[in-house]
């Protein structure tokens, strides 16, 4: 079974990254590359600090699921 794609929920300068399947390390770039398991990560759920116009893409990894597509999100 594969992860759901992760969504983004902005406010302000903060952006929640999160995916329906719960628990999981959500992998993201914020430079417009694909992430990979070397890229930045946070929990699913979780808040980074954004500015306008950056490309936001992330992956969810979940044990014992596949790898979710990669979700994009470009910051207002």
């Amino acid at each position: 079974m594969q992860a759901i794609t992760p969504t983004f929920s902005q406010t302000g300068s903060t952006l929640t990254i999160s995916s329906a399947t719960s628990g999981g390390t959500i992998y993201y770039t914020n430079n417009g590359t694909t992430p990979t398991h070397s890229s930045s990560s946070i929990s699913n759920g979780d808040t980074i600090i954004v500015s306008s116009g950056q490309t936001i893409k992330a992956i969810l990894d979940v044990t014992n699921y596949i790898d979710s597509l990669v979700g994009t999100y470009i910051t207002s």
